[in-house]
């Protein structure tokens, strides 16, 4: 039995980033860039105005005037250049004429007719003009290969004139939940039977995170049955997900068909609570966890070691649950024999830990949005203390007061 830490170790070991594809930007939200961009144009592309207002030539008139002579708006092919003495109307986004000064907010002058009056303070060289290029030069790395593509980014390589983009290829999941007791909603339960749910927790967390289940299975205890839908989701999938059956007992067949299909064993049991008896192995570039059939441990296991090891096979900049310190909201007293995550609330800056913390109670889950790692050792931590906390993937935060 290995410690948390080790076993995250060991995990990266396996790790391989997926092959490319290109999908379409509206496809690309969330996806991971596989190659770098440079812009295949200077941005901006013109001088252009920055506010609405009048662009001024170098020079006033005698009278300290300008003489308004036109108008220039978004998108309209500007004079090629402005005569001294001489003011356009201009309006944000426009192309400002060759030779122009700079612009003045339309708030700070006074315009009668066409003449133009402009406080000697607020003719400034270069002021309110955006200069083409100023953002970046043509063929400048505008995103690096690896960077997550998040709305900005997607506005960003669509005023590049990019329609596509070359990202890497989500891995194909699947899950193989195991267990003769399970049965699903809506039939009606016998004696000593319980309502499937493990399914619908796992596939639930993973959508919360970017991924999705493209292969289901579900497979009696027993080992014909297990092995015959282990081999069809290997054949297909990237990551092969097992729910269930991986403990030791005369039914849990999991880890003997693992040996069978050949997966080699990375590790076996966590010294962690909630979800001690997770596996995780490989066979080639596929990667295999079988998760404890209780769902509180099978979604602590997904998120502290499915979801960094999806994270990884696409180049996330961050993998897994996001990490922050904050204070413990009450004293908290616990056994130190293993690493625990502990499912908590975040409220007003402190973090509250819940009472129920059973592996096969999902109720503490529901109201949670962070687990709370306590390293083994550890067995009292007070009021106020600093702990690690690992947020849960669309949750709400309690915003502080402070």
């Amino acid at each position: 039995m290995i410690r948390v830490e080790e076993a995250r170790q060991l995990l990266l070991t396996i790790v391989r980033s997926m092959p490319a594809e290109v999908v379409s930007l509206r496809n690309a939200i969330g996806r991971v860039l596989a190659a770098d961009i440079r812009a295949p144009l200077p941005m901006p592309l013109f001088d252009q105005s920055a506010v609405d207002g009048y662009v001024l030539s170098s020079r006033r008139l005698p009278d300290g005037s300008y003489r308004v002579v036109g108008m220039i708006r978004a998108g309209d092919i500007p004079p090629k250049t402005i005569q001294s003495g001489q003011a356009y109307r201009i309006f944000t986004g426009a192309a400002v004429p060759q030779r122009a000064y700079g612009v003045v907010m339309q708030e700070h002058v006074q315009c009668t007719g066409v003449r133009l009056d402009v406080p000697a303070d607020r003719i400034v060289q270069g002021s309110h003009i955006r200069k083409k290029g100023g953002h970046f030069k043509k063929g400048a790395v505008v995103l690096q290969r690896s960077a997550l593509l998040n709305a900005a980014a997607i506005g960003l390589l669509a005023s590049l004139g990019k329609q596509t983009v070359r990202v890497y290829r989500k891995p194909v999941i699947g899950l193989l939940v195991t267990g003769s007791e399970l049965r699903k909603a809506g039939t009606v339960l016998r004696e000593g039977e319980i309502y499937e749910s493990n399914s619908s927790t796992l596939i639930a967390a993973l959508e919360s995170c970017g991924y999705s289940v493209k292969q289901l299975a579900f497979a009696r205890d027993r080992m014909a049955e297990v092995e015959r839908q282990a081999k069809r989701l290997m054949k297909v999938c990237d990551v092969v997900l097992f729910s269930g059956g991986i403990s030791v007992g005369d039914f849990d067949f999991v880890l003997p068909v693992l040996g069978r299909l050949g997966v080699k064993q990375l590790f076996y049991k966590v010294a962690q609570k909630p979800g001690k008896p997770l596996y995780a192995g490989s066979l080639g570039r596929k990667i295999v966890f079988a998760l404890p059939g209780n769902p509180a441990s099978a979604l602590v296991c997904l998120y502290e070691y499915v979801l960094p090891t999806l994270d990884g096979m696409q180049m996330k900049p961050h993998r897994g649950l996001v990490q922050v310190r904050l204070p413990l909201a009450s004293e908290l007293s616990l056994k130190a024999d293993r690493d625990q995550f502990l499912r908590a609330r975040v409220v007003h800056g402190h973090v509250e830990v819940f009472t129920a913390q059973d592996s096969d109670n999902l109720r503490s889950f529901a109201e949670s949005n962070a687990l709370v790692f306590v390293p083994a050792g550890v067995s009292r931590l007070s009021a106020g203390e600093q702990v690690i906390v690992h947020l849960l993937p669309q949750q709400e935060i309690v915003a502080s007061n402070s």
